[in-house]
Order: structure tokens, then C-alpha cells, then sequence
């Protein structure tokens, strides 16, 4: 298993991608493919719901949100809200908790948002969940702190450089070459069975778990760790949207 720090060029290169740990997860392209499935499974209750809130805004654009405002000064304190830190060998419940919150204690937050009819800003609630649902499946979004969550984990990818946490944030969606809503169709059309719907601190010890089973023993990687994985980058998208969908239409008084 290959380790950031092997020499002091990787450690300060480590250093400089740890500056953003957990930024973007699954990417916009991601988050997108999450949100458009999700779409595809909510009840009419549901949808006239999230059309309420957000006009005519697309769960697909709307899931990206939560990272593009994230730097903002207002929204600075949603920074932490984006990922958990853990041991991989230990779960959530195990885990040091954040002084200023993390993605399950911010999951719950803006579920309680949305379900208050009088909450002022549910549109905003609405759009930190499409968010943090797609985060809690990311696997490096549940990583360790002693690499940043795959971030200092530096590597080539194609021969480009690169770090663990990209490959599983982007990388190996983009190597598709599809849109999101191709990738999502190709998704929906999966005959693997229905997700169980669990809570978000059992979807984040299964993205740690996850996470513990992926580090390649190279700093090259390429087409083999691609076909290797992209079934497994796939599956946590359809799992995400699928349970994004579920939890809408429980929200919103579907189910």
C-alpha cells in the first residue's frame, strides 16, 4: 500500500493539496449525476415540493451549490460540514467528533431545516442535502486525517499529476467521456437491486470502509486502476441519488 511522505518533495506537496482537504466532492460533474437521479424518483408531491423551493433550478444544478459558496464569507462555516475524519479501521460513532460540526452532524441539521415549514431558508437547506447526501458517499470524504482524505496521497493519473482524493472526486468520471445525465442513465438502468436506506452515519462507515480497500501500490496509475474502480465510483453514485430520492419523498411526505 503506497503512502504520502515516502520522500520530504511528496510531504510538502502533500502538504499544499491538504490546504483544501475535501474539496468538491465527486466534483460538480458528480454531484450532478446524483441529483439527476434523484430527480427520476421522486413522487409528484415531492417534485412540486423542490420546485417550490427552487424554482426552476434543477436538483442537478442545485447540487453543486453547497461547494460554490462555500468560500464565501457567509457560508465559511459550512466548510467542515463537507466530510467526516476517521480511523479506517473504526467507525463514525467511534471517531474524535468536530468542534464545529461535520457532514453527519450538518446532514441532520438541515433535515430538521427542511422539515420546519417556518425555517426562513428551507431553499438553502434543500441544497446543503443534495450535497452532503452525494459527500457521504464519496469514500475519501469518510478518510483519515493522516492523509488528508486521499489528498496526500500524491500520484500520477494517465501520467498527469495528481493525488488519491481527485482520482475518486473526478478523475475517473471524467475518463468516462459522458455527460452526467449519460452517466446517470447508464446508472438508472442498473439492474442491482435497491439500496437499503440506512442512516448518514452508516453511509459514512461504508465510504471509510470503502476508502481502506482502495489505495493502489503505485504512484502510476492508470487504465487498470480505472476499470478496477469505476464500477465501484458508479454504484456509490446510484446509491447516493437512490437515497437522496428516498429521502425527499420521506421529507416531503411521499413515503
Amino acid at each position: 500500500m503506497y503512502r504520502a511522505g515516502e520522500n520530504m518533495k511528496r510531504i510538502v506537496a502533500g502538504v499544499l493539496f491538504i490546504i483544501s482537504v475535501q474539496a468538491n466532492a465527486w466534483g460538480n460533474f458528480g454531484h450532478q449525476v446524483v441529483g439527476e437521479l434523484a430527480s427520476r424518483h421522486l413522487c409528484p408531491k415531492t417534485s412540486r415540493a423542490v420546485a417550490d423551493l427552487l424554482g426552476s433550478e434543477s436538483l442537478a444544478d442545485a447540487a453543486t451549490w453547497a461547494d460554490e459558496v462555500r468560500s464565501q464569507p457567509e457560508f465559511k462555516y459550512t466548510k467542515p460540514w463537507h466530510f467526516v475524519t476517521m480511523n479506517l479501521d473504526t467507525t463514525y460513532d467511534q471517531a474524535p467528533k468536530a468542534p464545529h460540526g461535520d457532514l453527519v452532524t450538518a446532514y441532520h441539521e438541515q433535515v430538521a431545516n427542511l422539515r420546519n415549514r417556518l425555517y426562513p431558508k428551507r431553499d438553502e437547506a434543500l441544497k446543503l442535502l443534495l450535497h452532503f447526501v452525494g459527500d457521504a458517499h464519496q469514500p475519501f470524504h469518510a478518510g483519515q486525517h493522516s492523509d488528508g482524505g486521499g489528498n496526500g496521497v500524491i500520484l500520477t493519473w494517465f501520467g498527469n499529476p495528481s493525488n488519491l482524493h481527485q482520482v475518486w472526486d473526478s478523475r475517473m468520471l471524467w475518463g468516462l467521456h459522458q455527460s452526467y445525465i449519460e452517466v446517470a442513465d447508464s446508472i438508472d438502468s442498473s439492474a442491482s437491486p435497491v439500496p437499503s436506506q440506512k442512516t448518514p452515519e452508516d453511509w459514512v462507515n461504508e465510504s471509510s470502509k470503502i476508502a481502506a480497500e482502495v489505495y493502489p501500490d503505485t504512484q502510476k496509475l492508470g487504465s487498470a486502476y480505472q476499470n478496477k474502480f469505476v464500477p465501484v465510483v458508479k454504484d456509490r453514485l446510484r446509491t447516493s441519488g437512490l437515497r437522496l430520492a428516498n429521502l425527499l419523498n420521506e421529507v416531503f411526505g411521499c413515503n
